[in-house]
C-alpha cells in the first residue's frame, strides 16, 4: 500500500525491497520494481551503479546477482550471491539524530528517563535449521563475526556523536560461538565505555565464565530463546538445540545472581499443541528465573520450512503475520482463542506471588536496577494487570 501511494505521486520512483521475507518470496516483485535476495549490501551497490549510469534495462539488471523483477510478466531470478565474508569492510550504518529520540519504554538498564539506545551487529546468521526461522533459508547455516575492534569504533562514535549509553546486539545467536564473545567482552571491558548491551541468545555454548564475563562487560539482560517450558515429544523435533528444562532453570538462575536481567521468548499455538499443553505453560512459566516475557503465537513465515510444509493452511493476509495472530487453521483453537490465552500467559506470570518475591530479591541484590523495575512493573499495572 505505502509503495502504491508513493508511486502515484512519483511514477518515475524505482522501488526496491528485500530482507528475510521477500527474500524467500520473490514474486513480490509484482509489487515492485526489484527484489533484493539475501544479504544486500553489495547487491544494492551495483543496484545504484546501474541507476547511476542509467542502465536499468533487462539485461543490465541480469548481470546483477541476487535480485528478482518481472520481465514480460514473467518473473525473472538472477544467479544467488555469495555470502559475504568480511564484514567489517562495510561503513557503519548511517544514522541520524531522529532514530534516537525516539521514546522506549521495555525493561532494561539505564532507566527510560537516561537511556539513549541503538542497534548494533557483531554477527549475521545462525548454525541452526529451526523449521520456523527463515534465516538458514536465506543466509544458510554459516554464522560470520565482525571484529571486536570493528565494533568498539561504532559503539565510540555511537556515544560521541549521539550519547547512546545502551545498545541491542540484533543477531540472531551470536553466543553459539563463545570465543568469539569472550572476545568482545574482552575489547569491552578494556574500552570501559560505560555502555550498557542486551543480546538475544540460545543455550547452547553458554557457561557460567561465559554469563561472569558478560556481566563484566555491562550485559544487563539476555533474551532467551527458551520457546517452551515444557518437554512433549512433538516440540524435541523443532526445538532440539535446547537442554533440558532443569539445565535452562541453572543457567537462568545463575545469569540473575550476576545482575543480567532474563527476557524470556516463548512460543505458543504450535501446530501440534493443545489447550492444556498451554495451561501447562501458565502453571509453569512463572518457576523459570525470568523478569520479563515475550509469549508470541507461533507463526510460519515466508521463507521457513514450516511455511512449505504448510502452505495450503495458511491464511494470506500479511498484517497479521506479527507473531501476535493464528494465521493458519489450528486444530485445537482460534485466533481469538490463542490471543485470550496469550493475555492469560501475561497476567499469570506477572500477578504470580514467586515473580514479586523474584523481583523483590533481585533489586535487594542488585540496587541499581530499581528504578528500571518500578517504571516497567508500573507499566505492567496499566497494560496488562488492570488495564
Amino acid at each position: 500500500a505505502i509503495n502504491s501511494t508513493l508511486k502515484e505521486k512519483n511514477e518515475k520512483l524505482i522501488s526496491i525491497i528485500g530482507g528475510y521475507h521477500a527474500s524467500a518470496m520473490s514474486d513480490v516483485a509484482r509489487h515492485f520494481d526489484l527484489v533484493v535476495i539475501g544479504e544486500g549490501e553489495k547487491t544494492f551497490e551495483e543496484l545504484l551503479q546501474c541507476f547511476e549510469n542509467n542502465c536499468v534495462r533487462t539485461k543490465d539488471l541480469k548481470k546483477v546477482k541476487g535480485i528478482a523483477f518481472i520481465e514480460n510478466n514473467e518473473l525473472t531470478i538472477t544467479p544467488r550471491r555469495e555470502r559475504i565474508n568480511d564484514l567489517d569492510k562495510f561503513p557503519f550504518p548511517y544514522r541520524t539524530e531522529k532514530v534516537f529520540s525516539q521514546p522506549s519504554n521495555y525493561l532494561a538498564y539505564p532507566p527510560v528517563s537516561k537511556r539513549r539506545t541503538a542497534f548494533i551487529e557483531y554477527s549475521r546468521g545462525c548454525p541452526f535449521n529451526c523449521s520456523f526461522c527463515a534465516s538458514p533459508q536465506v543466509l544458510g547455516r554459516k554464522i560470520v563475526y565482525k571484529s571486536p575492534s570493528k565494533i568498539i569504533d561504532e559503539l565510540k562514535q555511537l556515544k560521541e556523536k549521539f550519547g547512546i549509553n545502551y545498545v541491542f546486539f540484533t543477531d540472531l545467536n551470536m553466543t553459539v560461538n563463545s570465543k568469539k564473545v569472550e572476545a568482545l567482552c574482552e575489547a569491552l571491558i578494556n574500552a570501559d565505555l560505560r555502555v550498557y548491551w542486551n543480546l538475544m541468545s540460545g543455550f547452547a555454548g553458554m557457561t557460567k565464565d561465559l554469563i561472569e564475563k558478560m556481566a563484566k562487560a555491562k550485559c544487563v539482560k539476555i533474551t532467551w530463546g527458551i520457546e517452551n517450558v515444557y518437554e512433549p515429544e512433538w516440540i524435541k523435533k523443532e526445538t532440539n538445540k535446547l537442554p533440558s528444562i532443569e539445565t535452562m532453570k541453572q543457567i537462568l538462575d545463575f545469569a540473575a545472581k550476576k545482575g543480567i536481567m532474563n527476557e524470556g521468548s516463548i512460543m505458543i499455538g504450535w501446530p501440534y499443541e493443545t489447550k492444556q499443553d498451554i495451561e501447562k505453560v501458565i502453571e509453569l512459566l512463572p518457576e523459570f528465573n525470568l523478569h520479563i516475557i515475550r509469549p508470541s503465537i507461533y507463526t510460519p513465515l515466508p521463507g521457513t520450512l514450516d511455511y512449505e510444509i504448510m502452505k495450503d493452511k495458511i491464511e494470506k493476509n500479511w498484517d497479521k503475520f506479527d507473531t501476535n495472530h493464528l494465521v493458519f487453521k489450528h486444530e485445537h483453537f482460534s485466533d481469538r482463542e490463542i490471543r485470550k490465552m496469550q493475555k492469560e500467559i501475561l497476567k499469570a506470570f506477572y500477578s504470580s506471588p514467586i515473580y514479586e518475591q523474584r523481583i523483590s530479591k533481585f533489586v535487594e541484590e542488585h540496587p541499581k536496577y530499581k528504578t528500571c523495575f518500578d517504571e516497567f512493573l508500573e507499566l505492567i499495572s496499566k497494560t496488562i494487570l488492570y488495564p
